[in-house]
């Protein structure tokens, strides 16, 4: 059974201010970020943790010119958008279509909406019950420079994995170069979102279609 994380947190951070050197040690960051995300139980305190600006900058060309990526804000925004599955746009185009639809189309549109909602609405709260149950914890750790990797180990249930998190030095402080390896769903296709991990909704799974 997992500690619950705010008194722990609390207790690293003041940890953390006690350092003489004052900077973190990737051990420490990762182990910080690992409280954040189980006091929250989502993968917002990792996207917010990701050297956006590097990912960027190491994003191909091509790929930034068809996407319209222009900054580093811009492919933020397209990672959630895809990493969260676009729920809310499926919602609000049924909700559009269902108001302009004809009478005789109407009734299976509120259907397709009204079973769309409930079905997004129980994968958001099956990815909260993921993070909740799994236990993440710090193994190796190797630091060379301003760049470092940190073995995460992922327990949940009787199941355990790990993963690889690359951490990178952006002025005085540690950035992740990928939140994946935090996705409690194991490992990332090459398909899915490879700086968030697998999108946690998938909007068509059990929805009733239009004929």
């Amino acid at each position: 059974m997992r500690t619950r994380p705010a008194l722990l947190l609390l207790i690293l951070n003041l940890t953390m201010l006690c350092s003489t050197a004052g900077a973190l040690t990737p051990q420490q960051y990762t182990e910080q970020l690992i409280m954040e995300i189980h006091d929250r139980n989502s993968l917002d305190p990792a996207i917010d943790a990701l050297d956006w600006e590097g990912a960027l900058a190491s994003l191909d060309p091509k790929l930034r010119e068809q996407s319209k990526i222009e900054t580093a804000e811009d492919l933020r925004k397209q990672e959630i958008q895809r990493y969260r599955g676009m729920g809310d746009q499926v919602v609000e185009g049924l909700t559009k279509a269902l108001k302009e639809a004809p009478a005789d189309k109407r009734a299976l549109l509120k259907l397709m909406q009204e079973t769309t909602s409930d079905n997004i609405m129980e994968q958001q709260a099956a990815a909260k019950k993921a993070f909740d149950e799994t236990d993440y914890t710090v193994g190796k750790t190797t630091e060379e420079e301003d760049e470092a990797k940190v073995e995460l180990i992922k327990k949940r249930g009787e199941k355990t994995s790990s993963a690889t998190l690359e951490l990178v030095k952006v002025g005085s402080d540690w950035k992740i170069k990928s939140a994946a390896p935090f996705s409690p769903s194991g490992s990332v296709g090459a398909s899915s979102n490879s700086l968030l991990g697998p999108p946690i909704i998938m909007p068509g799974k059990g929805v009733v279609r239009a004929r």
